[in-house]
Protein backbone atom coordinates (compact mmCIF):
# COMPACT_ATOMS: atom_id res chain seq x y z
CA UNK A 1 0.00 0.00 0.00
CA UNK A 2 1.38 3.34 -0.92
CA UNK A 3 2.59 5.46 1.73
CA UNK A 4 0.83 9.34 1.58
CA UNK A 5 -2.81 8.08 0.34
CA UNK A 6 -5.35 9.91 1.86
CA UNK A 7 -7.53 6.36 2.02
CA UNK A 8 -4.66 4.25 2.23
CA UNK A 9 -5.63 3.07 6.01
CA UNK A 10 -8.97 2.80 5.50
CA UNK A 11 -8.40 0.90 2.21
CA UNK A 12 -5.92 -1.82 4.46
CA UNK A 13 -8.37 -2.36 6.89
CA UNK A 14 -10.90 -3.03 4.86
CA UNK A 15 -8.58 -5.86 3.11
CA UNK A 16 -7.07 -7.06 6.09
CA UNK A 17 -11.04 -7.57 7.49
CA UNK A 18 -12.13 -9.16 4.22
CA UNK A 19 -9.01 -11.88 5.27
CA UNK A 20 -9.29 -12.50 8.97
CA UNK A 21 -13.10 -11.63 10.00
CA UNK A 22 -14.42 -15.31 10.41
CA UNK A 23 -11.52 -15.86 12.93
CA UNK A 24 -12.73 -14.81 16.42
CA UNK A 25 -9.08 -15.30 17.74
CA UNK A 26 -7.79 -13.06 15.68
CA UNK A 27 -7.84 -8.95 15.86
CA UNK A 28 -6.46 -6.64 13.68
CA UNK A 29 -6.18 -2.57 13.43
CA UNK A 30 -4.46 -1.61 10.12
CA UNK A 31 -1.47 -3.38 10.56
CA UNK A 32 -1.60 -4.75 14.33
CA UNK A 33 -2.87 -7.67 14.09
CA UNK A 34 -3.59 -9.61 17.76
CA UNK A 35 -3.64 -13.36 17.89
CA UNK A 36 -5.36 -14.58 21.10
CA UNK A 37 -5.14 -18.59 22.50
CA UNK A 38 -5.57 -20.79 25.10
CA UNK A 39 -3.21 -22.81 24.45
CA UNK A 40 0.25 -23.37 23.43
CA UNK A 41 -0.19 -25.82 20.25
CA UNK A 42 -3.76 -24.00 19.67
CA UNK A 43 -1.64 -20.71 19.54
CA UNK A 44 0.50 -22.61 16.50
CA UNK A 45 -2.04 -23.74 14.80
CA UNK A 46 -3.70 -19.62 15.09
CA UNK A 47 -0.19 -18.53 13.38
CA UNK A 48 -0.23 -20.96 10.69
CA UNK A 49 -3.47 -20.59 9.36
CA UNK A 50 -2.58 -16.53 9.93
CA UNK A 51 0.88 -16.97 7.91
CA UNK A 52 -1.35 -19.45 5.36
CA UNK A 53 -3.61 -15.99 4.51
CA UNK A 54 -1.19 -13.65 4.40
CA UNK A 55 1.11 -15.81 2.53
CA UNK A 56 -1.71 -16.70 -0.21
CA UNK A 57 -2.23 -12.53 -0.47
CA UNK A 58 0.99 -11.49 -1.20
CA UNK A 59 1.47 -9.49 2.64
CA UNK A 60 4.90 -9.96 4.42
CA UNK A 61 5.12 -9.39 8.08
CA UNK A 62 8.56 -7.74 9.31
CA UNK A 63 9.70 -10.28 11.78
CA UNK A 64 11.79 -7.64 14.16
CA UNK A 65 8.08 -5.91 14.49
CA UNK A 66 6.62 -9.36 15.76
CA UNK A 67 5.75 -10.86 19.36
CA UNK A 68 5.48 -14.43 19.14
CA UNK A 69 3.85 -16.84 22.24
CA UNK A 70 3.85 -14.43 24.78
CA UNK A 71 1.43 -14.28 27.96
CA UNK A 72 0.54 -10.73 27.54
CA UNK A 73 1.22 -8.10 25.17
CA UNK A 74 0.88 -4.13 24.51
CA UNK A 75 -1.63 -3.52 21.90
CA UNK A 76 -3.02 -0.37 20.70
CA UNK A 77 -2.49 1.53 24.27
CA UNK A 78 -4.02 -1.38 25.93
CA UNK A 79 -1.83 -3.57 27.85
CA UNK A 80 -3.69 -7.18 27.30
CA UNK A 81 -3.75 -10.64 28.74
CA UNK A 82 -5.50 -13.38 30.05
CA UNK A 83 -6.65 -11.70 33.06
CA UNK A 84 -8.12 -8.37 31.27
CA UNK A 85 -6.88 -5.43 29.80
CA UNK A 86 -5.46 -2.60 31.19
CA UNK A 87 -3.78 0.68 30.09
CA UNK A 88 0.09 0.75 29.20
CA UNK A 89 2.36 2.14 32.13
CA UNK A 90 3.97 4.13 29.30
CA UNK A 91 0.86 6.08 28.40
CA UNK A 92 -0.27 6.63 31.96
CA UNK A 93 2.56 8.58 32.88
CA UNK A 94 2.61 10.44 30.24
CA UNK A 95 -0.84 11.64 31.57
CA UNK A 96 0.47 11.27 35.12
CA UNK A 97 3.79 13.70 34.17
CA UNK A 98 1.14 16.16 31.80
CA UNK A 99 1.81 19.54 33.65
CA UNK A 100 -1.44 22.00 34.41
CA UNK A 101 -2.47 23.28 31.17
CA UNK A 102 -1.94 26.54 30.61
CA UNK A 103 -4.17 27.24 27.16
CA UNK A 104 -7.26 26.08 26.05
CA UNK A 105 -5.56 23.36 23.17
CA UNK A 106 -3.35 21.99 26.25
CA UNK A 107 -6.30 21.35 27.66
CA UNK A 108 -8.38 19.60 25.14
CA UNK A 109 -5.01 17.90 24.41
CA UNK A 110 -5.38 16.26 28.31
CA UNK A 111 -8.44 15.31 28.46
CA UNK A 112 -8.64 13.88 24.89
CA UNK A 113 -5.65 11.91 26.53
CA UNK A 114 -7.61 11.12 29.52
CA UNK A 115 -10.65 10.10 27.87
CA UNK A 116 -8.76 7.39 25.85
CA UNK A 117 -8.72 4.87 28.69
CA UNK A 118 -12.38 6.96 29.76
CA UNK A 119 -13.60 2.94 30.63
CA UNK A 120 -11.44 2.57 32.97
CA UNK A 121 -12.53 5.40 35.19
CA UNK A 122 -15.38 5.05 37.29
CA UNK A 123 -17.64 8.05 36.74
CA UNK A 124 -15.43 9.90 34.41
CA UNK A 125 -18.12 12.29 32.97
CA UNK A 126 -18.98 13.42 37.13
CA UNK A 127 -15.14 14.35 37.60
CA UNK A 128 -14.14 15.96 34.24
CA UNK A 129 -17.06 18.32 34.74
CA UNK A 130 -15.17 21.33 36.04
CA UNK A 131 -12.74 20.92 33.41
CA UNK A 132 -15.08 20.69 30.33
CA UNK A 133 -16.66 23.92 32.17
CA UNK A 134 -13.73 25.49 31.21
CA UNK A 135 -14.11 24.69 27.78
CA UNK A 136 -17.85 26.00 27.19
CA UNK A 137 -18.28 28.72 24.52
CA UNK A 138 -14.81 28.78 23.15
CA UNK A 139 -14.45 27.64 19.96
CA UNK A 140 -11.97 29.19 17.44
CA UNK A 141 -9.10 30.72 20.03
CA UNK A 142 -7.21 28.06 20.83
CA UNK A 143 -4.57 29.68 22.62
CA UNK A 144 -6.38 31.62 25.23
CA UNK A 145 -5.31 30.99 28.22
CA UNK A 146 -6.80 29.19 31.41
CA UNK A 147 -7.79 30.90 35.01
CA UNK A 148 -7.48 28.03 36.96
CA UNK A 149 -9.75 28.44 40.54
CA UNK A 150 -9.38 25.68 43.30
CA UNK A 151 -12.22 23.77 42.19
CA UNK A 152 -10.60 23.30 38.39
CA UNK A 153 -7.47 22.46 39.98
CA UNK A 154 -8.36 19.93 42.01
CA UNK A 155 -10.34 18.14 39.33
CA UNK A 156 -7.44 17.82 37.51
CA UNK A 157 -5.26 16.77 39.86
CA UNK A 158 -7.84 13.81 40.59
CA UNK A 159 -8.40 12.62 37.15
CA UNK A 160 -4.71 12.14 37.20
CA UNK A 161 -4.95 10.29 40.14
CA UNK A 162 -7.62 8.06 39.32
CA UNK A 163 -6.11 7.04 36.13
CA UNK A 164 -3.02 5.90 38.51
CA UNK A 165 -5.32 3.86 40.36
CA UNK A 166 -7.29 2.14 37.37
CA UNK A 167 -7.80 -1.40 37.45
CA UNK A 168 -7.64 -4.63 35.10
CA UNK A 169 -10.84 -4.72 33.15
CA UNK A 170 -11.03 -8.34 32.88
CA UNK A 171 -12.46 -10.67 30.16
CA UNK A 172 -16.23 -11.65 31.27
CA UNK A 173 -17.34 -14.77 29.71
CA UNK A 174 -21.42 -13.41 28.31
CA UNK A 175 -23.97 -16.09 28.33
CA UNK A 176 -27.10 -14.60 25.60
CA UNK A 177 -30.06 -16.57 26.16
CA UNK A 178 -33.28 -15.41 23.90
CA UNK A 179 -36.92 -17.02 24.99
CA UNK A 180 -40.19 -17.00 22.70
CA UNK A 181 -43.04 -17.11 24.87
CA UNK A 182 -46.33 -16.27 22.26
CA UNK A 183 -46.25 -12.78 20.97
CA UNK A 184 -43.12 -12.18 23.04
CA UNK A 185 -39.58 -11.96 22.51
CA UNK A 186 -36.88 -11.56 25.44
CA UNK A 187 -33.63 -12.08 26.48
CA UNK A 188 -31.58 -12.46 29.81
CA UNK A 189 -27.72 -11.52 29.66
CA UNK A 190 -25.33 -13.46 31.97
CA UNK A 191 -21.81 -12.52 32.86
CA UNK A 192 -19.80 -15.28 34.76
CA UNK A 193 -16.16 -14.16 36.04
CA UNK A 194 -14.08 -15.53 38.53
CA UNK A 195 -17.25 -17.98 39.45
CA UNK A 196 -19.14 -15.60 40.28
CA UNK A 197 -22.75 -15.71 38.15
CA UNK A 198 -24.98 -12.61 37.86
CA UNK A 199 -27.79 -11.15 35.45
CA UNK A 200 -26.65 -7.73 33.86
CA UNK A 201 -29.61 -7.14 31.64
CA UNK A 202 -32.83 -8.06 30.50
CA UNK A 203 -35.56 -7.11 27.49
CA UNK A 204 -38.77 -7.68 26.33
CA UNK A 205 -40.47 -6.57 23.46
CA UNK A 206 -44.47 -7.38 23.22
CA UNK A 207 -45.52 -8.04 19.17
CA UNK A 208 -49.60 -7.84 17.84
CA UNK A 209 -48.22 -10.00 15.07
CA UNK A 210 -44.87 -11.99 15.93
CA UNK A 211 -42.47 -11.55 13.01
CA UNK A 212 -42.37 -14.81 11.14
CA UNK A 213 -38.66 -14.62 10.69
CA UNK A 214 -37.30 -14.79 14.59
CA UNK A 215 -39.21 -17.54 15.04
CA UNK A 216 -38.25 -21.71 14.01
CA UNK A 217 -41.81 -23.86 12.21
CA UNK A 218 -43.18 -24.15 16.30
CA UNK A 219 -43.57 -20.71 16.74
CA UNK A 220 -41.78 -20.69 20.16
CA UNK A 221 -38.28 -21.31 19.50
CA UNK A 222 -36.23 -18.14 18.39
CA UNK A 223 -33.36 -17.35 16.44
CA UNK A 224 -30.15 -15.42 18.49
CA UNK A 225 -28.78 -14.46 15.53
CA UNK A 226 -31.56 -12.04 14.72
Amino acid sequence: MTFGLRNAAQSFQRILDSLFRDLPYCFVYIDDILIASRKLDEHISHLKEIFRRLDENGLVLKISKCIFAKPEVDFLGHHVSASGIRPTSERTQAILDFNRPSTVKQLRKFLGMLNFYRRFLPNAAKHQTKLNDILVGIKKNKNKSIDWDEDSIKAFEYCKEQLSESTTLAHPWINLQPQALHHQLCHLVHITYKNTYEQSSKFRVRFAEPPAQYFTGSGRAVHPSK
